[in-house]
């Protein structure tokens, strides 16, 4: 509940920010940078380990520091870390299910594209990275790389403010298992251009 009230209270300020931005004809983009926090909520998915074993992974919290280049007023490049946390169920069919909270790390580098030269801009992202799982008794610690690809409408409010609501498809493997991870995660960011 708490992860909830918090996430709420972050997109009423978002979208606060949303509706006080500044209606310039052109963004100014093109050669900043922009420094961004980010909370969210990652989607829950369970994978098959070997056919019989399965691994629950619940909806997780996420908290992510990105920084973001542009080129132009349209491209440029973001380089982001994003830390996941969840409880992650491990199954067998005739035991009991064992759960433990679990962590995991990314670290993405991704091409952006806005769409529109405004201060209010729909935009997509897409690239890849790496992750580390790790946990505290499942005893599954995985390292690997990870694809990702966003869509999302970012903006500036007055002044230096920088604002982005996203969500993000994230495909990664675990060594050994059947399945793989298809997860999506929906976020908020504030932060500031310079």
């Amino acid at each position: 509940m708490k992860r909830a009230k918090l996430l709420a209270a972050f997109t009423a300020v978002a979208a606060g920010l949303l509706c006080g931005s500044t209606a310039h004809a052109k963004g100014h983009r093109a050669g900043t940078g922009e420094l961004m926090f980010g909370l969210g909520s990652l989607s829950s998915q369970e994978v098959s380990i070997d056919g019989f074993s399965s691994l629950d992974a619940g909806d997780g919290t996420t908290f992510d520091v990105r920084f973001q280049f542009y080129f132009t007023e349209n491209l440029g490049i973001q380089v982001e870390g994003m830390h996941e946390s969840e409880t992650t169920t491990l199954k067998t069919p005739g035991f009991f299910p064992f759960s433990a909270d679990t962590d995991t790390n990314f670290f993405l580098v991704n091409a952006l594209l806005n769409l529109v030269e405004a201060p209010i801009s729909p935009y997509v992202a897409a690239g890849g990275g790496n992750y580390h799982h790790s946990n505290n008794g499942v005893g599954i610690d995985e390292s690997g790389g990870v694809f990702d690809a966003a869509a999302g409408i970012g903006g500036q409010a007055s002044g230096r403010m920088v604002w982005a609501f996203e969500v993000r498809y994230l495909y990664y493997e675990f060594s050994n298992f059947q399945d793989a991870w298809n997860r999506y995660q929906f976020s908020g960011h504030l932060g500031f251009r310079f």
